[in-house]
């Protein structure tokens, strides 16, 4: 597949390293085998300039770095596999919630009222199977809008059939402990487990070790030992 590179400028100087999009080619390979009309003339141009300005690229490379090491996991341990990876723009749709049972409101609460997760994925591991949603953080936010996200996860568990884990990724061990103090004056109902940069570098361990401290706990479980309510809807692919 044809594909071209660029790098992005470093707000504090330098450059992040290289990133590497289709090029017009590309596009028209993958236009063509989708059936969809020919793409614009300037189209790989565009989505270059789009991808690296974006000012938010350290989140999003970070939040997609989390389902790589999850698929690289899986490629080196049998009997695992991340069998779903739906993107931040998958959830951004209003009515994307609703299920055939669920409360009708939520049909107009829209992207605001309810979560808007940075990712969504199911993990399988020796026989089991567990849906999640990703918060990736970078600590460019305070913590109240962390709880409000917890809140928001809140809502939809008590409107709809969606009863997955909720993954918060921090920065650091220290931004982890006051998380989990904030959520202990509030003990939601929803299954929060968090992990940080600092201690899976130090541990090197994936997302699917060990690394998840779920609120209300002192110990450490893998990403498959997550308790969660699921449904066939859930794990269908």
């Amino acid at each position: 597949m044809s594909r071209i590179r660029g790098q992005a400028p470093r707000a504090y100087g330098g450059s992040y390293p290289y990133h590497y999009v289709l090029d017009q080619l590309g596009y028209h390979h993958v236009h063509a085998q989708r059936g969809l009309a020919a793409p614009r003339r300037d189209q790989a141009r565009r989505r270059k300039q789009s991808l690296t300005s974006r000012r938010d690229l350290p989140h999003l490379l970070g939040g997609n770095q989390v389902f790589i090491d999850l698929a690289a996991h899986a490629r080196t341990h049998p009997h695992t596999s991340l069998d779903r990876w739906q993107p931040a723009s998958a959830f951004h749709s209003p009515g994307v919630w609703y299920r055939v049972g669920d409360d009708p409101r939520m049909m107009s609460r829209g992207p605001t009222g309810l979560p808007r997760p940075d990712g969504a994925g199911v993990w399988t591991g020796h026989g089991r199977t567990v849906p999640f949603f990703l918060e990736y953080d970078t600590g460019g936010e305070c913590l109240d809008i962390l709880v409000e996200k917890v809140a928001k996860y809140e809502r939809l568990y008590s409107m709809t059939t969606w009863a997955w884990p909720v993954l918060f990724h921090l920065p650091s061990a220290r931004r982890e402990a006051n998380l989990h103090r904030r959520l202990a004056a509030i003990a939601p109902e929803a299954t929060i487990a968090t992990t940080s940069v600092e201690l899976r570098a130090v541990l090197g361990a994936s997302p699917a070790e060990p690394v998840w401290q779920i609120r209300g706990s002192a110990s450490r479980v893998r990403l498959i030992d997550l308790p969660h309510t699921a449904d066939d809807r859930d794990t269908a692919f």
